[in-house]
């Protein structure tokens, strides 16, 4: 009644990076190396072009959602077409970015809900969605720290100040946000921010 558990959901992890392209070349190339099916989610336009070149540059194939694959594709998908597609079973579901609302990024949470699964998020300090948020001090402090751009960053605190942001700008907005999928700075010029 009073202390009922919560239904136990999807693992799910925030990492962090200095800058974008450190994260698209870790990430990317972690991918080469890992076997199993895994789904690389974007929310915008321009990340799906980010993601192709880096894909490109490191001799990696995409294949889209729908395409016949095989136990060790990677399978690359707009989050707002999740819903349209049914998945094989994968290893891992890896967004490469988060939405500046937090909703936006629970829709990751909702359709994968099986507690085996493994969500990954992970985000640049120096990306659009978080400029809002003035994480260039915690980018200076992590390079006074002595830290390379190549080592991210993962812990529960990070998760949490990353969600609780992203919550603080939902709130902010309501329902008054323009949907502009086209880049993380578009969305946030044309949403005043």
């Amino acid at each position: 009644m009073f202390f009922r558990r919560k239904p136990k959901g999807p693992s799910k992890k925030y990492v962090a990076y200095l800058n974008k392209m450190a994260k698209y070349r870790l990430v990317m190339s972690r991918f080469a190396e890992e076997p199993g099916r895994q789904l690389l989610i974007y929310y915008f336009d321009q990340t799906k072009k980010e993601i192709y070149h880096m894909a490109a540059a490191l001799n990696i194939s995409l294949k889209n959602p729908g395409e016949l694959t095989s136990e060790n594709d990677l399978i690359c998908c707009s989050a707002f077409d999740l819903s349209n597609h049914q998945f094989p079973v994968l290893s891992k579901v890896v967004s490469m970015e988060v939405h500046p609302l937090l909703s936006h990024t629970q829709l990751i949470e909702q359709k994968f809900a099986d507690p085996k699964m493994q969500l990954e998020f992970h985000v640049g300090f120096d990306e659009a969605a978080l400029s809002v948020f003035a994480m260039e001090r915690v980018t200076n402090m992590m390079s006074r720290l002595g830290m390379s751009e190549n080592e991210p960053i993962e812990h529960a605190m990070i998760s949490k100040s990353i969600e609780n942001a992203l919550e603080k700008l939902e709130e902010k907005l309501g329902s008054n946000h323009q949907d502009i999928r086209s880049s993380q700075e578009d969305w946030l010029a044309a949403n005043k921010l």
